[in-house]
């Protein structure tokens, strides 16, 4: 597990850039889902050799369940028939999305918010990611000897 507890590195890897962000609050489950926890919103690139600029929809997760892992689950689309505020506010959601790669490196924030703390973890998407399964990614954790220094000519 690869946490950054400088304060310089932080304001880097999270304001320049560099890695995508994600929050996820793990003090709080999902409402009818003991040991399941709901993060932001996020746009998963899942290229195919017809559609190349296909992409998933979801949430990161964090289960408890029998093995503890971070993963990224399709939202559920539906149509109907009328267009209203409810509809604009998740278009803006979507747009604002952060857009991760397969092995991309992101910043993950867990959110304790009763404590009033957080810890900022590095994490590095699947190699495989896709639509048509579940999870459509998930997240492991970035080596202890990873880089997060901020360069010298920064």
């Amino acid at each position: 597990m690869k946490y950054i507890t400088n304060r310089q590195e932080i304001a880097y890897a999270m304001n320049f850039g560099r890695f995508p962000v994600v929050r996820i609050n793990l003090e709080s489950s999902k409402a009818g889902y003991e040991g399941l926890y709901e993060g932001d919103l996020v746009k998963v690139l899942t290229p195919t050799k017809s559609h190349p600029d296909l992409y998933a929809i979801g949430r990161v997760y964090y289960s408890t369940d029998s093995v503890s892992k971070f993963y990224i689950s399709n939202d559920n689309i539906g149509l109907h028939d009328s267009f209203d505020y409810s509809d604009v506010i998740e278009m803006l959601n979507r747009a604002q999305a952060p857009v991760l790669r397969a092995g991309c490196t992101i910043v993950v924030i867990e959110d304790y918010p009763r404590i009033k703390m957080c810890k900022v973890r590095m994490m590095k998407v699947s190699e495989r990611v896709s639509t048509l399964s579940y999870p459509c990614a998930t997240l492991e954790d970035v080596p202890d000897d990873f880089d997060t220094s901020i360069p010298k000519n920064w």
